[in-house]
């Protein structure tokens, strides 16, 4: 079976390459450091799954999202939000958009990867978003 691929929208360069420690034994992981035509990506390496920063430079990763969301192929890629903004506001903003989940930074990587697991199952193991 083939593995899966991430792609992951992520500005901080330590925090992807330990995204790429951290899951690069078990996904093929695809980096990028900013929001700019990230639908496209996604659709080009065949994303099976989106890790998304919302700070990210130029273009927010909430607007990201909506556009992943607008785009016919990338309408239904499941979308992790790995962000260190947190609260309800900016929640409710993630969820609206159409995220999936969502984690802060720090994280625990045991919990990131049954995160990942449990939204690659597909959209019968997400009842709803986030």
């Amino acid at each position: 079976m083939a593995r899966k691929t991430l792609m992951v929208v992520e500005d901080d360069t330590d925090t992807r390459e330990l995204l790429q420690k951290a899951l690069g034994s078990e996904y093929e992981l695809v980096g990028v450091s900013n929001g700019e035509g990230v639908p496209q990506l996604v659709e080009s390496h065949q994303a099976d799954l989106v890790v998304l920063d919302i700070g990210l430079p130029g273009i927010s990763g909430i607007e990201v999202c909506r556009q992943l969301r607008a785009h016919g192929p990338t309408r239904n890629i499941p979308i992790l939000f790995l962000t260190a903004f947190g609260g309800d506001a900016i929640f409710t903003e993630g969820v609206i958009a159409g995220g999936d989940g969502w984690m802060t930074k720090p994280f625990d990587v045991p919990k990131l990867k049954e995160r990942i697991e449990y939204l690659l199952r597909g959209p019968a193991a997400v009842s709803g978003r986030l």
